[in-house]
């Protein structure tokens, strides 16, 4: 698998690993349907496994299509133990850096929102 060259990825590379997500977003919704959380209603190690995977591409994915999951992102950013855990880790400055790489993305129609699959 190339994972960079100098002319970027594939746009159908992109696409398909976008609906690759996207379908992976509405199993975990479907699981989710009537739950707050993965396993047997009960947080844990599901949950904590799957929050980064779900939290790298919340954005790029519409969640008003994904109801159950983006109250169970809801709740994991809401519980006590997240809040801490952001609040005395998280890099501001990374974080500064992502968010507007992410809106020159977005600006310049070359976000992940603007490939087929996400595209509205």
């Amino acid at each position: 698998r190339v994972w960079s060259s100098d002319a970027g990825f594939q746009k159908s590379e992109i696409e398909s690993e976008l609906k690759l997500k996207h379908d992976h977003f509405v199993q975990i919704d479907q699981a989710l349907a009537g739950k707050y959380w993965l396993v047997d209603n009960t947080f844990s190690l599901s949950d904590i496994a799957w929050y980064p995977m779900s939290d790298g591409w919340i954005y790029a994915l519409t969640l008003e299509l994904h109801v159950n999951l983006k109250e169970w992102y809801e709740r994991f950013q809401a519980k006590p133990s997240y809040i801490k855990g952001i609040s005395e880790f998280e890099i501001p400055p990374a974080l500064a850096a992502f968010n507007a790489y992410s809106l020159e993305r977005a600006e310049q129609s070359t976000g992940v929102k603007s490939f087929k699959p996400l595209a509205a």
